[in-house]
């Protein structure tokens, strides 16, 4: 899974090389609608996980006959969720064109489009996960990321697409790997199916949605932030900068998602697990080593741009790759020095992840309120201190350690209260 998700993660990093094409401004546009569509998708992130808890739990026919009821109600109940969203978005059109500097309103409608393949992708992906089927869900991962690199490669290069293109390459690719998936999930949707249990069924998956929400939240709400606040040209900047950040989140995740199937495996068996200890020491130490990585990388760079400024480059390069780096001088210091703020920020965020994610696996809801809080005040926060990049870092990495620190709690009272339940078993 981290080979599969390294390799995505390059393809999907590889399109933001494609940003001088569109230019600062519509790259900036490009970014924040990505981060919307993340926002968009809080609704369904409980659907993946609870998907994959239910399939994870479906040992009997009965329990396998109400995951095939419960697949066929929730993809039509989220394609309603949908059109309601997309209402929503040609009635206030007007509004979210001069908030973001909508240039070309094309964007935002690929973008209503690509919502319906993001509130159903988490279904099929549950369903793989809850199975352990992680080969599959390496290969979409792939899939997504390198028909995505393609299609914005094309559209962007050669058809001279801004915004609006690249999210249509995006919504290719995201497609595909929605195909797959449901191919690769077939045997979920046929045969017969018992009565669907709503009720209950909304009861689980409320604070896994919450849950999970706020993590969801917390790496996105901030370019929405930037982009509404600061001029449009200095928002690719940010793009960029959070782009670099978020991906140390993405990098880890197959982590969480090898882990949470294991727990809730193991807890229907009522057998004992270390999985949480080897998830979250080996993304502590991946995360670690890739914001030292980064780091260093940033410093070593914008040394070498101020050196060939000051006419007398570390290492010579050609005399045209020099000119191309110097007219960028301004926007590589600028990135050099948000970046390693970025992934240092992004590293307690992605610790409080694993661990909201094995609360949620455990069934321990408890937590779900105080997280919601912390991402509440996040929001507030933002609304307060946003007059700089740098001010709006520093807020998400409080935060961020602020969650780390409420997940910690409730895991540690957990763990607790199960050795006193073991013990006295």
């Amino acid at each position: 899974m981290l080979m599969a998700s390294t390799a995505g993660g390059v393809f999907m990093f590889a399109v933001h090389a494609f940003a001088p094409g569109m230019g600062k401004a519509e790259y900036g546009l490009f970014g924040t609608l990505l981060q919307a569509l993340n926002l968009m998708m809080i609704p369904a992130l409980g659907l993946q996980t609870v998907f994959a808890q239910q399939t994870a739990a479906a040992v009997s026919d009965s329990q396998r006959r109400q995951l095939v009821a419960t697949a066929r109600m929730i993809l039509g109940g989220t394609a309603c969720l949908w059109l309601f969203m997309a209402a929503v978005t040609v009635a206030s059109r007007e509004w979210l064109i001069a908030t973001f500097s909508i240039s070309n309103p094309g964007a935002l409608w690929v973008t209503v489009i690509f919502g319906l393949p993001q509130l159903w992708l988490p279904v099929f992906l549950g369903m793989l996960q809850g199975r352990q089927d992680f080969l599959a869900m390496g290969w979409i991962g792939i899939v997504n990321g390198l028909t995505r690199l393609v299609g914005v490669g094309f559209l962007v290069l050669v058809l001279q697409g801004k915004a609006a293109a690249g999210m249509l390459g995006a919504l290719a690719g995201h497609t595909l790997a929605l195909g797959i998936a449901a191919w690769r999930s077939r045997e979920f949707l046929r045969g017969p199916a018992e009565r669907f249990d709503l009720k209950g069924w909304l009861s689980r998956v409320a604070p896994l949605t919450l849950g999970l929400g706020v993590g969801q939240f917390m790496l996105s709400a901030d370019m929405i932030v930037v982009r509404a606040v600061f001029e449009p040209a200095a928002t690719g900047v940010y793009g960029w900068s959070g782009m670099i950040g978020r991906g140390l989140v993405m990098f880890t995740a197959p982590l969480v998602w090898v882990m949470f199937p294991k727990v809730v495996a193991s807890k229907a068996r009522s057998e004992k697990t270390n999985v949480l200890n080897q998830a979250l020491a080996a993304t502590g130490v991946l995360a670690g080593l890739v914001a030292t990585a980064v780091t260093i990388a940033c410093r070593m760079g914008s040394r070498f741009v101020e050196s060939l400024a000051a006419g007398s480059p570390i290492v010579d390069v050609p005399r045209e790759f020099a000119l191309k780096l110097l007219a960028q001088r301004a926007s590589i210091m600028e990135v050099s020095g948000l970046v390693p703020r970025f992934v240092w920020c992004m590293l307690p965020l992605t610790l409080a992840v694993v661990l909201i994610n094995h609360l949620l696996a455990e069934g321990r809801y408890r937590a779900v309120p105080w997280l919601a809080v912390t991402a509440a005040a996040y929001a507030a926060a933002l609304t307060v201190w946003n007059e700089t990049f740098e001010q709006v870092i520093a807020t998400l990495g409080v935060f961020s350690v602020a969650l780390l620190a409420v997940a910690a709690g409730f895991s540690r009272n957990s763990t607790r209260a199960s050795l006193i339940h073991n013990r006295n078993s």
